[in-house]
C-alpha cells in the first residue's frame, strides 16, 4: 500500500504509510481535487497539510512504515477547509507545546505548529495528542493581510 484515496463531492480521505516520500504525491492529488472543487489557489491548505503530515509521520509514527496516517479534508459550505490528521503513535502532551519562535529564526526545528497556528482559524488536538483538527482558509483572508 502507498496511498489510499476515497472521496465524495465535498471531502477526501487519505490513508498512507508513514513514509515521507508519500507526502508530495498526496499533496499533488489534493491540489487536483481542490481544482476540481473550483478552488483556484489552495496554498494555505497545502502548507498546513504538509506540516501536519510531516509531524504525523516523523513525530507521531516515528517513521515506522508499519504505522498509518489517516487524513480527512472537507470543504465547508462557507469555503474554509477542515483538515483532520491522525497517526497511530502514542500521541504527545500538546498542552506543553512550546509555540514560541526558536532563538535562531533560520532554524527549521520547532516551526511546524507555530506556522500551523498562524495560518489556521482553529486548531485542536484530541485528548491523547495523536489527532489534530484545523480549520483553514484556502487563501489569505483580508484581515490576515
Amino acid at each position: 500500500m502507498m496511498i489510499i484515496v476515497a472521496r465524495d463531492s465535498r471531502s477526501v480521505n487519505f490513508t498512507l504509510e508513514s513514509n515521507p516520500s508519500f507526502i508530495q504525491p498526496l499533496i499533488k492529488r489534493f491540489e487536483q481535487i481542490a481544482e476540481e472543487w473550483g478552488v483556484d489557489n489552495a496554498g494555505r491548505v497545502v502548507i498546513v497539510l504538509r506540516e501536519l503530515l510531516c509531524n504525523a509521520i516523523g513525530h507521531g509514527n516515528r517513521n515506522q512504515q508499519s504505522l498509518l496516517v489517516h487524513c480527512r479534508i472537507e470543504r465547508t459550505p462557507e469555503g474554509p477547509f477542515w483538515i483532520v490528521v491522525q497517526d497511530e503513535g502514542n500521541g504527545f502532551d500538546f498542552k506543553g507545546l512550546d509555540m514560541s519562535l526558536p532563538e535562531d529564526p533560520r532554524s527549521i526545528n520547532k516551526r511546524g505548529y507555530i506556522l500551523i497556528r498562524k495560518l489556521c482559524r482553529h486548531l485542536e488536538f484530541n485528548a491523547s495528542g495523536n489527532r489534530v483538527s484545523v480549520l483553514v482558509d484556502a487563501v489569505d483572508r483580508e484581515e490576515d493581510v
